[in-house]
């Protein structure tokens, strides 16, 4: 995991939808195998015993993977919200 990732979240309920529905996207990881998106998932999947979860690996350097890092962490809270019309159907 990336030391400076500000992000908490519900490790317990991420994995409790891997055992539901599997990992349905990936990680994202420096080449050296530092966590940028997808840090409370590795640590999901390493709770629920996943001897493997898949990783998209990219090239970046420092700067940028805090940037990646936090507009991951960021940007869905900056949407509408949910479509309650839609999501009570």
């Amino acid at each position: 995991p990336h030391p400076d990732n500000p992000n908490r979240c519900s490790v317990k309920d991420i994995a409790t939808s891997l055992e539901q529905f599997g990992q349905y996207r990936s990680i994202v990881a420096l080449e050296d195998g530092t966590i940028i998106a997808g840090h409370h998932v590795w640590e999901a999947a390493k709770r629920a015993g996943l001897e493997k979860i898949r990783v998209y690996f990219i090239n970046a350097d420092d700067q940028e993977a805090r940037r990646i890092m936090l507009a991951d962490n960021r940007l869905a809270d900056l949407g509408l919200g949910p479509d309650l019309d839609l999501l009570l159907e």
